[in-house]
């Protein structure tokens, strides 16, 4: 969905967004509405609040904009609304397939969590939270919690149905093409086909390209810590050297 809004031109944040604004504080902001939200913890987020993260763009997709279905509308009411649709199950089945394996490497991504606390850090707790709130507690990536999973997709549908006004809101399946979602944008119909990516594999390759990359980049600052290490050490070596040969000729 977003690479079809990219192509009508409405620049769209979802996760890979947020990771990009790491510098910004976007890991960090999200969590404080989530503590907000669900732990009551802090002020509830508003206009300004989003305008801090979202001020740049078009549209939002994706976790964790998906959690704040009233306050997005409410900050901004003139926004339109796409819900799409297709069945709970095939859902499902594309989340196992992606970002729950990826919520499966606790061991591995908790370790780097340790080393990594600028980003690999508070992008593991925000995505832990998240989706925690879908699987309400179950552990998201166990069988256990799939017929919560399901039972949370069908809320979220009635969710967005209930809280949007009919004239603001398109439901809209991919397969519709362009027609539907053009029309209710009031954008002419582009000329190319419309877009289907987001392959769950691609997503995990994705992820697992970041692990790695985030690895490297603990590495090369671990080496740069040694490497002070090593050029202080012979120094405080020879200077307690020469102190003790002073004391050996006094």
């Amino acid at each position: 969905m977003c690479a079809a809004l990219d192509i009508l031109g409405l620049r769209s944040y979802h996760w890979n967004e947020l990771l990009a604004n790491k510098n910004n504080d976007h890991l960090q902001l999200w969590m404080k509405a989530m503590q907000a939200k669900y732990d009551g913890v802090g002020q509830t987020f508003q206009g300004e609040d989003f305008d801090r993260m979202l001020w740049n763009y078009d549209s939002v997709s994706d976790e964790p904009c998906c959690l704040f279905v009233e306050e997005l509308t409410a900050a901004y009411p003139d926004a339109k609304v796409i819900l799409t649709t297709r069945t709970p199950e095939s859902w499902l089945r594309s989340v196992q397939e992606a970002i729950l394996v990826v919520l499966s490497w606790r061991t591995s991504c908790a370790l780097l969590s340790y080393f990594d606390r600028d980003f690999i850090g508070p992008w593991w707790v925000l995505l832990n939270r998240n989706w925690s709130v879908l699987s309400r507690g179950e552990p998201a990536y166990k069988a256990s919690a799939y017929p919560v999973l399901l039972q949370t997709f069908d809320s979220h549908t009635s969710h967005v149905r209930a809280a949007v006004p009919k004239e603001r809101l398109l439901e809209f399946h991919p397969s519709q093409g362009w027609g539907p979602l053009c029309s209710f944008l009031d954008i002419p119909v582009p000329a190319v086909g419309f877009p289907h990516l987001n392959e769950p594999q691609s997503l995990v390759q994705i992820r697992k390209d970041m692990y790695w990359e985030r690895w490297r980049v603990v590495i090369r600052g671990q080496a740069g810590t040694l490497g002070m290490i090593s050029l202080i050490a012979p120094n405080l070596y020879d200077s307690n050297q020469a102190n003790s040969q002073d004391e050996v000729r006094e």
